[in-house]
């Protein structure tokens, strides 16, 4: 009987890590392209054309999300390749017209916890996508109150913010213009 992970540290074997991206804090796997993942941030970030900093860090949970969701399709022919590779041997001796169903049937029965938690975790990621994606949905299509820039002077006039007034004038601009641009994109297109 194999011993339970604690008792295995404990006789100084090795801690096997199940790393699969799907859960924890961990995004990017080493074996992912940090590259190809940078990519994909700057799509989401330039579809959703987030300000604010609460926009920023729901685009970034919906781009990591649907990094996480592109990875489970792979990590399903990972464990189908892997068991087939591994089983091969086993049914070598038999008909050949079974063998693939043989090794198949098994692989399942060998890695049956892994491969009904992909779905499962996949359930959990769409739904969080989708939690975000109407969070940020009614965030970018709530327009700012006209008296924000003028309550936002005041309070820095006043000493009550601790932001620059150009900081502050800038990010009411871009926040405005980006409205602005996904109201009316047409118009948008045609004033620049």
């Amino acid at each position: 009987m194999a011993a339970r992970p604690d008792e295995a540290a404990a006789l100084g074997e090795p801690k096997i890590q199940k790393a699969t991206g799907l859960t924890g804090r961990t995004v990017l796997l080493p074996s992912d392209d940090a590259a190809l993942y940078e990519q994909h941030l700057q799509e989401f970030a330039g579809e959703f054309q987030s300000v604010a900093p609460r926009e920023n860090v729901l685009v970034q949970a919906l781009a990591d999300n649907s990094w996480r969701l592109q990875r489970i399709p792979a990590l399903e022919m990972a464990l189908d390749a892997s068991g087939h590779e591994q089983f091969a041997e086993q049914f070598a001796d038999r008909d050949p017209a079974l063998r693939c169903s043989l090794i198949q049937m098994h692989t399942f029965l060998h890695y049956e916890k892994q491969l009904r938690n992909l779905p499962i975790q996949e359930s959990r990621l769409r739904r969080h996508r989708e939690k975000d994606l109407a969070e940020l949905r009614q965030l970018l299509s709530t327009p700012l109150p006209k008296v924000s820039l003028l309550t936002t002077m005041g309070s820095i006039s006043n000493g009550r913010c601790g932001y620059p007034l150009a900081a502050v004038q800038d990010f009411i601009k871009a926040r405005q213009a980006s409205l602005e641009e996904r109201q009316f994109p047409a118009c948008a297109a045609i004033a620049a």
